[in-house]
């Protein structure tokens, strides 16, 4: 039997943080509290689950989707999270074809911060498990939307206003034209 604990955030400034142990940490306990050792750590650093950046080809989930479907994974093998957004903040149907094909091979998920344990052929049991999925990957969605268009909105304003400089090279200003010290450096160097 596998466990995978899988840890994942989407910003880079997020590293400095303590996110990716607060994940681990959730999983270590959860499994210690079920009898289980986990033996594989994923982690996608910087990697954006609205953007479905982590299922990427270069991703630790996207290589586990891979091996997932190559049979490496299968009955009774078990997938950590610490929450449902940590595994998809896609569309709500996106983010139930993702459990769905997951658990379609065998494998167990556990979203431990909603208490659920998703196994294929219990659902019919639970079906309250699928409506707090849903509403949960509904939730998840919809707040990385928000954010998104807030974000687009700032950066926008701030172009406008001039706050942000476009690319240019560092011995321009932003009007283009050139800082004589600057382009002293580039000389010497070239």
């Amino acid at each position: 039997m596998n466990v995978i604990a899988y840890a994942r955030f989407s910003s880079a400034a997020q590293a400095e943080g303590t996110s990716l142990d607060r994940q681990f940490d959730f999983a270590e306990a959860h499994a210690a509290r079920n009898g289980w050792t986990i033996s594989e750590r994923l982690i996608d650093e910087g990697r954006s689950a609205f953007k479905a950046k982590h299922k990427s080809e270069t991703a630790a989930l996207g290589q586990f989707l891979r091996n997932l479907d190559q049979g490496r994974y299968g009955q009774g093998d078990i997938l950590l999270v610490e929450a449902l957004d940590r595994l998809s903040r896609e569309e709500p149907l996106d983010a139930l074809a993702n459990l769905t094909r997951i658990t379609s091979a065998g494998v167990r998920v556990e979203i431990i911060d909603a208490k659920l344990s998703l196994v294929r052929g219990q659902y019919e049991a639970n079906i309250g498990s699928l409506v707090q999925l849903l509403v949960g990957a509904a939730q998840a969605h919809g707040e990385s939307k928000r954010k998104s268009e807030l974000l687009t909105k700032t950066w926008r304003e701030k172009r406008k206003e001039g706050v942000v400089r476009t690319h240019h090279p560092h011995w321009m200003d932003k009007t283009k034209t050139l800082i004589s010290d600057r382009v002293k450096t580039v000389q010497t160097i070239f």
